[in-house]
């Protein structure tokens, strides 16, 4: 039997499930989620080890849920010339770092980030696909429960400036602005710190119903201790 390649129909083919199980701070997020997705990818092979008489292979790495390790896993996969699919990445920043990678050594990406790719970078890509349970409609259920359910029609955002807390605030603000909310601002901050009184000072002069923090709980956690001195005691903070 030949050595699958990309470009021929093998008898023998990899698919990747990248995954991020450990963290640099594990604390910030588990990897629970990750595991889960690259378990279920172990049970769909074990029910179906083949695709009409093609024999799969499945190998997991590791990017640690970062841009960085993203970027090394996906160039150390792309140069594997029986690689044909990869399920992943996990997280929003190793995703998108990922995603040129892999549509340039043409492998077919299945992506389950949290946060959905762009709309510029998803049309230009041919190899990328995203899960249907990332979609836009799917997001849209966070603003209309603020908007609606809670009855908040000022809204302020925060977030960590990583590709997932600050993709999900954007998100936010632009779906809250379109059922007629007003988004009074927006403040960054540094992950890991243990002083947040200046941006939720800052916060706290625009006079919001309601905060979303678009970042992971550690950090929302210190946020939600400190904003009482702030000033901002009967506000919400919403993390979601």
């Amino acid at each position: 039997m030949n050595a699958p390649t990309r470009g021929d129909a093998p008898r023998s083919m990899k698919v990747i499930r990248s995954r991020s199980a450990t963290l640099a701070r594990p604390r910030v997020t588990t990897p629970s989620s990750a595991s889960t997705f690259s378990r279920g990818t172990e049970l769909a092979l074990q029910k179906n080890p083949d695709v009409e008489g093609w024999d799969i292979e499945l190998v997991i790495e590791d990017t640690q849920g970062t841009p960085e390790q993203g970027a090394a896993v996906a160039n150390k996969l792309s140069a594997d010339g029986q690689i044909v699919g990869v399920v992943g990445h996990t997280f929003s920043g190793s995703t998108e770092v990922a995603i040129p990678i892999y549509d340039d050594a043409g492998i077919v990406m299945v992506s389950t980030p949290p946060l959905p790719i762009p709309r510029w970078l998803r049309s230009a890509l041919a190899s990328l696909t995203v899960s249907a349970s990332q979609t836009r409609c799917r997001r849209s259920l966070r603003p209309k429960y603020i908007y609606e359910e809670l009855g908040i029609n000022k809204l302020a955002t925060m977030h960590d400036g990583g590709a997932y807390g600050k993709g999900l605030a954007d998100l936010t603000a632009e779906m809250f602005e379109s059922l007629g909310g007003t988004v009074v601002g927006s403040e960054a901050i540094t992950p890991g710190e243990t002083d947040y009184s200046a941006p939720l000072a800052a916060i706290d002069s625009l006079d919001p119903g309601l905060i979303y923090y678009g970042g992971y709980a550690a950090d929302a956690a210190v946020l939600v201790d400190q904003m009482p001195a702030a000033g901002l005691d009967g506000v919400m903070l919403l993390r979601l």
